[in-house]
């Protein structure tokens, strides 16, 4: 009886085990095709699965994925996977981890040792219109935009100046690996000072900055001309103007490697001081105490500049770096300095009304009748000349007189003003038959006080 019982047990047993031994072994034969039970890949369940697929899909997740670039200011840019090709598998790891799994020895991969495993895909793509789409952002223009060349002199309002339109630079290959990264996990792009560097400047550009440091301290040269009443700086423009680029952007250098300062250019500026301030035998418009616009075109008076010898100190002055207030050489001098060369002491005889002012300090302090020359024979001609002579107690002799006068002051040839005890009286039309030899015909008493408050050199202005 025991024995039939046994038996029975032991047939039961045995059946059990065929049993669970049969779907073992078929749950094996399952796992062949496919993974390991309990087997987790980027956290995709994958037990009984193809590596075809599961390669399919973990591929549809980011395959269809955007590059989300966000930047500092909020605003939002995208880069499109299909713009550039972009293929991702993961065939070839999934593969390596289906061939490490023993189908038979599944029974491993209890609960306790789920197989959650993380693997990365190998990506292709079109590299050069990944480049494209990085470089057309936003933030790479903005990064590398400006003028080339990048470093360069160019005159300016001010003179030459070095214009450097280099900006920070977009430090690509970080962008490109952040894009790259963003393809398989969903992290935007965030932009920030992290992707740009300094540039780098190469050894051509590097000499631009040292030749500013040339062009700086040519530029502290500070010479200011003194004309009077006005003064007239050498500035940094004028400076300029005195050297030039050369082909390869940087200045033209001497002999001696130092700026070279071009000669012509430095007579410009001369020449054109000269144009502005020589006003000797020069056609002049002339405005009277009354108000009357004169214009004069004889002219024996004025300012005349040394133009050899302002060139010659000019180009010293420069190359040595002064820095002074400098009154130019004259080869004729006017009474006062400055464009307007009249000054505000000066003598102005109105020939039609026979009346002569006499100005101190833009003031009349003297306002007298006159006697010119009779017109016709002897006329006082309309002009701007100047006292160049004083002297008492003169003996005037023409071809048939010889007149004394107490007070001799000539202003053009043998032309000139003092007393004159002959005429019994001054202005009016006495002029018309009583004029003189073309002197102008004072009173005693205002031939003395206008020889007693002249300066030799004080201009007269004739006029009619």
């Amino acid at each position: 009886m025991r024995s039939k019982k046994s038996f029975s047990f032991l047939s039961l047993i045995l059946f059990f085990a065929a049993f669970f031994a049969i779907i073992y072994i078929g749950l094996a034969k399952y796992y062949e095709n496919g993974f390991s039970f309990n087997t987790w890949i980027n956290g995709v369940y994958c037990t009984g699965k193809s590596v075809e697929e599961i390669n399919d899909e973990l591929k549809g997740e980011y395959e269809t994925r955007s590059i989300e670039v966000i930047y500092p200011d909020g605003n939002v840019e995208y880069i499109f996977p299909d713009e550039f090709d972009f293929r991702i598998d993961f065939s070839s790891y999934l593969n390596s981890i289906k061939d490490s799994q023993d189908p038979y020895l599944w029974i491993l991969n209890s609960k306790s040792r789920v197989k959650k495993l993380e693997i990365s895909p190998l990506y292709y793509y079109d590299e050069e219109e990944l480049i494209s789409q990085i470089n057309n952002l936003t933030f790479v223009k903005e990064h590398t935009r400006g003028l080339s060349p990048y470093v360069f002199f160019v005159m300016g309002e001010n003179g030459y100046e070095l214009i450097d339109n280099h900006v920070k630079q977009v430090d690509f290959e970080k962008l490109y690996d952040s894009v790259l990264k963003a393809l398989y996990t969903e992290d935007p792009v965030i932009l920030g000072d992290e992707y740009l560097k300094e540039y780098e400047y190469s050894d051509e550009e590097k000499a631009f900055f040292v030749e500013k440091d040339i062009i700086d301290k040519y530029l502290e040269t500070k010479i200011v001309y003194d004309m009077g009443d006005e003064e007239i700086p050498v500035d940094s423009l004028a400076l300029s103007g005195f050297i030039e680029l050369g082909d390869d952007g940087l200045f033209v250098k001497d002999e001696s490697g130092n700026l070279k300062i071009f000669d012509d250019k430095v007579k410009a500026f001369v020449n054109d001081l000269c144009d502005r301030y020589n006003t000797a035998d020069k056609s002049r418009l002339y405005t009277t105490v009354n108000g009357e616009v004169k214009t004069i075109k004889n002219v024996y008076y004025g300012t005349i500049i040394d133009k050899r010898a302002e060139c010659d100190y000019l180009i010293k002055a420069v190359k040595e770096n002064i820095r002074e207030t400098h009154t130019p050489e004259y080869i004729k001098k006017g009474f006062a300095l400055g464009e307007d060369d009249i000054g505000n002491t000066y003598i102005e005889i109105d020939l039609t009304n026979q009346v002569l002012y006499f100005f101190e300090d833009g003031m009349v302090s003297l306002c007298c009748d006159i006697v010119s020359g009779k017109p016709g024979v002897n006329g006082t001609p309309q002009m701007i000349c100047y006292v160049y002579k004083k002297q008492k107690a003169a003996i005037l002799r023409g071809d048939n007189y010889a007149s004394y006068v107490d007070y001799w002051m000539p202003i053009y040839k043998g032309i000139g003003l003092h007393d004159a005890s002959w005429q019994r009286e001054f202005g009016g039309e006495r002029y018309l038959t009583h004029g003189s030899h073309g002197c102008i015909n004072l009173k005693k008493a205002d031939a003395k006080y206008i020889y007693d408050h002249i300066e030799v050199g004080i201009p007269v202005i004739l006029y009619y």
